[in-house]
C-alpha cells in the first residue's frame, strides 16, 4: 500500500460498508462523520448531516443524516440525497448543511461534477429528513470551491464559501447573492470577504430562521 494510501486509511478511519446499516442508541462516539452540521428539525428534535466516506476521500455515495431527541442519543442514518439518484455524476459530498429559507429546507454541498470543478450545490425540500431535488450549483464554475453556507443580510440570501489555495496560493472566502426565489447564484456578485492571510477575526451570529442558527467567524 503506498504512502497517500495509507494515510487516506489513517485519517479515514475504518472501512464503512454502504449503505450504512440503521442503528438506534448512538452516541457521538458510535458515528463516524466530518464536518458535522446539526440543526433543529422544527418538532423539538435535531438532525445532524456531515461527510460520510465508504472508505477514503473519493467514494462518498451521497449524503446521510442522523436524528436525536438530546442530542446524546442518535438514531440512523437516513439517506437524503443519493449518488445514483442524481442526472450528473459526482464525487465528494462533503461538508452537506441545512437550512430553511424562503419556506423550504435548503441542503448546501459540496461536489465534485465529473470533469468539472469542485463547488457548492444546494438542492431543496420540504422537510429536513426529506429527498433533496432541483440541484443548483451556487459557487462560479470555473473555479474549485467548496465548503459553503448560507446566510442572509438585509431580507437578501448569500453563498458563503472557501476559493481552494490548490488554485490560488492562499485561501479565499467569498461570497455569492442568490436570486430572490432562491433558483441559483445572480451574476456578477460574487464577492472576496478576506484571504487566509489577512489575519481578520469577528464572530458573528446570523439568525435565518428559528429553525436554524449560524455561528459565522470572520
Amino acid at each position: 500500500m503506498g504512502l497517500l494510501k495509507k494515510f487516506r486509511k489513517f485519517v479515514g478511519g475504518t472501512r464503512l460498508e454502504w449503505p450504512l446499516p440503521y442503528r438506534e442508541g448512538l452516541t457521538f462516539s458510535d458515528i463516524t462523520v466530518r464536518d458535522p452540521f446539526i440543526v433543529k428539525d422544527g418538532k423539538g428534535g435535531y438532525i445532524m448531516a456531515g461527510t460520510i466516506y465508504h472508505y477514503n476521500f473519493n467514494d462518498s455515495y451521497g449524503t446521510v443524516i442522523y436524528k436525536s431527541d438530546d442530542l446524546k442519543v442518535w438514531k440512523g442514518p437516513f439517506t437524503i440525497l443519493k449518488k445514483s439518484d442524481l442526472e450528473t455524476e459526482y464525487a465528494d459530498f462533503w461538508a452537506p448543511e441545512i437550512h430553511y429559507a424562503e419556506g423550504k429546507y435548503r441542503l448546501l454541498v459540496t461536489l465534485s461534477p465529473k470533469g468539472g470543478k469542485r463547488g457548492t450545490y444546494m438542492f431543496t425540500c420540504d422537510a429536513p429528513d426529506g429527498n433533496y431535488t432541483d440541484g443548483v450549483r451556487l459557487t462560479p464554475d470555473g473555479i474549485s470551491c467548496l465548503d459553503g453556507t448560507l446566510a442572509e443580510q438585509d431580507g437578501r440570501y448569500w453563498c458563503i464559501y472557501c476559493k481552494e489555495y490548490i488554485e490560488c496560493g492562499d485561501g479565499e472566502i467569498r461570497a455569492v447573492r442568490l436570486t430572490p426565489d432562491l433558483s441559483g447564484a445572480e451574476k456578477q456578485t460574487d464577492t472576496l470577504l478576506f484571504r487566509a492571510s489577512d489575519n481578520v477575526y469577528q464572530t458573528r451570529i446570523i439568525q435565518t430562521s428559528p429553525e436554524a442558527r449560524l455561528l459565522c467567524v470572520f
